[in-house]
């Protein structure tokens, strides 16, 4: 058992989170739902009140919806290409058969924070971590990465 904040299992240590976000403030959140009982828009409702600019991704909703008064767009090349500002950490709601393809997307369009994947017994994904360096591919790990 670690202490609150001490790394884990399941994640950075407390040190690289804060580092993380005081650094990079614009988030594509593959997945984010339109419904606000999902975990996706728990975290995106709680990132949006502490002042991050998310860029929703949900294939379903792109250009039906708008999800927390944002446009949604179907993938992360199309959020790339027209959202005002890059794409700097890439958090991942899908289930985990999307997850290899969702990984590419982030590395072609040259996100920050490059992606590992973390799941719970439901199938339900997210990852984020944080590239020591600008090298396409070099990551620092959130959990497992298979």
């Amino acid at each position: 058992m670690s202490a609150v904040g001490d790394r884990n299992d399941l994640g950075l240590p407390h040190t690289d989170r804060y580092r993380i976000l005081t650094t990079y403030r614009t988030i594509a959140m593959v997945g984010l739902s339109s419904n606000y009982y999902n975990a996706s828009s728990f975290a995106g409702i709680y990132l949006d009140a502490n002042g991050y600019d998310l860029v929703p991704v949900n294939p379903a909703q792109a250009g039906k919806a708008r999800i927390l008064g944002r446009t949604v767009y179907k993938d992360l090349y199309e959020a790339a290409a027209n959202h005002p500002r890059q794409i700097e950490i890439v958090d991942v709601f899908r289930p985990s058969h999307d997850v290899p393809a969702i990984a590419r997307q982030a590395i072609d369009i040259g996100a920050k924070v490059r992606p590992r994947w973390r799941g719970t017994p439901v199938s339900r994904w997210s990852w984020t971590a944080a590239a020591r360096s600008s090298t396409p591919g070099s990551s620092e790990g959130c959990g497992s990465s298979g």
